[in-house]
């Protein structure tokens, strides 16, 4: 409540309602922390009765070991035993009043404590759903800069193209889940293990909207697929038609030979006039790894190497890390475990601190400094030529294709069926291209 106030009024009405739970509940604690100092009050004098009749008993029996000739005559041993009787009287005085405060209050106490307890289950769901709203966009906004932070910095991409692969409104798909709670109020889980800690409906857990989201990526792959697998069984079938057709116009020996000496001519021709694409694409990458990549390797090593010896020192630290905290100041390991992880090589799980991987703590300010590059070069740039050369593949399949209806025109072969070869050999040439660049 105190961090994510902004977040909380997003949602009328929302903000007052949590307020108004936390001062309910500030007054059912405030009557529970006064009958629970009652009752503590209560119980610590019966206990500090019960205490002294224990200790009117050791004194008891100190003065019989200490006199056991004189036992009836030592005026010590009778105020003592008097002292017992007064002590014992006490202690059941005190003991019946703390029972009858049981009996009076222990009810409304519990009763009181239940309310308290179901006041900060609604307060701690709205907390809870805040705390993922703000955590959401939190994400979906690094998300989005890291992209545009990907953008500045590849050359290749120009402003405009930048906005249109990024628009304003994109959000990242964020789901902040509680597993746990979503299997116990399902009831997958036994009544054994608990009520929901946070959440009481299974939406509220974020699941359903999980599963759902997972439900249509895996439908738009299968429709991807879908259509992959048709436009290529279209392909099949339009040159069986073709082959088909053709069959009443088998031409003769030597227009077939003169076909097919026209056709490996113009395919043998392809290798040729693919090879600049292949030299182009790498000679672009390597300028690129060369500009944007290299400059920022070295940066990001001469970082590591700043950063080891002080990684190193943090291991030995007396502030030490736990499963689930652990930062640059407190980052110790206990001897046994630092040991443990050296014999491992690095690599070590712990009941006390997690998982522990030394190398990679090593290599992280490195890895900090060039992820953005690397990601830019492998994602971005390769992208990008990768398009231009497929571009350049269409044109010149197109080129051939046209080359080939010329040569099969000259020897006489049909004009329809030369248009159909030549329209089912250009969507071959399409989807050969798009299904081999997502391989």
């Amino acid at each position: 409540m105190r961090d994510h106030e902004d977040v909380a009024r997003n949602v009328g009405g929302r903000w007052e309602e949590m307020q108004l739970l936390a001062q309910t509940i500030s007054r059912f604690e405030l009557q529970i922390n006064k009958m629970i100092i009652e009752e503590e009050e209560v119980q610590t004098e019966w206990e500090d009765a019960n205490q002294l009749v224990q200790d009117k008993m050791e004194e008891i029996k100190e003065l019989e070991d200490d006199d056991d000739d004189v036992v009836d005559d030592n005026n010590e041993l009778i105020e003592a035993k008097t002292a017992l009787e007064n002590a014992r009287q006490s202690a059941d005085t005190s003991l019946k009043a703390y029972t009858e405060w049981k009996e009076t209050y222990g009810k409304e106490l519990e009763s009181l404590q239940n309310k308290c307890d179901s006041e900060q289950r609604k307060l701690k769901t709205l907390c809870a759903l805040v705390r993922n709203e703000y955590s959401t966009k939190c994400l979906q906004d690094d998300f989005r800069a890291g992209l545009k932070d990907l953008y500045r910095k590849d050359d290749d991409v120009s402003q405009e193209t930048a906005d249109v692969a990024l628009p304003e409104d994109f959000n990242m798909d964020v789901y902040c889940i509680s597993s746990n709670d979503y299997l116990k109020v399902q009831g997958i889980k036994p009544r054994s293990d608990g009520p929901p800690n946070t959440f009481a409906e299974a939406e509220h857990t974020n699941i359903p909207s999980l599963r759902s989201f997972v439900h249509d990526v895996t439908k738009r792959h299968r429709l991807v697929f879908s259509k992959t697998f048709v436009s290529s069984t279209s392909d099949m079938m339009d040159r069986l038609k073709l082959l088909a057709a053709g069959s009443s116009q088998i031409p003769s020996g030597r227009s077939s030979l003169r076909c097919m000496k026209a056709f490996e001519s113009e395919v043998n021709n392809i290798s040729d006039k693919l090879s600049p694409l292949v030299s182009t694409f790498s000679a672009k990458m390597k300028q690129k790894v060369q500009n944007s990549l290299e400059p920022a390797l070295k940066t990001g090593a001469a970082k590591g190497i700043d950063a080891a010896m002080p990684i190193v020192t943090s291991w030995g630290s007396k502030s030490r890390r736990t499963r689930q905290h652990r930062s640059p100041e407190s980052n110790g390991l206990y001897w046994a475990t630092y040991n443990a992880t050296v014999r491992r090589n690095g690599t070590f799980t712990s009941m006390s601190a997690g998982e522990i991987n030394m190398n990679q703590e090593l290599c992280d300010p490195m890895e900090k400094e060039f992820s953005v590059n690397w990601q830019a070069t492998l994602d971005r740039a390769v992208q990008l030529h990768l398009g231009e050369a497929e571009s350049k593949v269409y044109e010149i399949c197109n080129q051939v294709n046209t080359l080939i209806c010329s040569s099969f025109s000259r020897i006489g072969i049909d004009q329809n069926r030369l248009a159909n070869m030549s329209a089912t050999a250009k969507r071959s040439c399409v989807n050969a291209v798009k299904s081999g660049r997502y391989l």
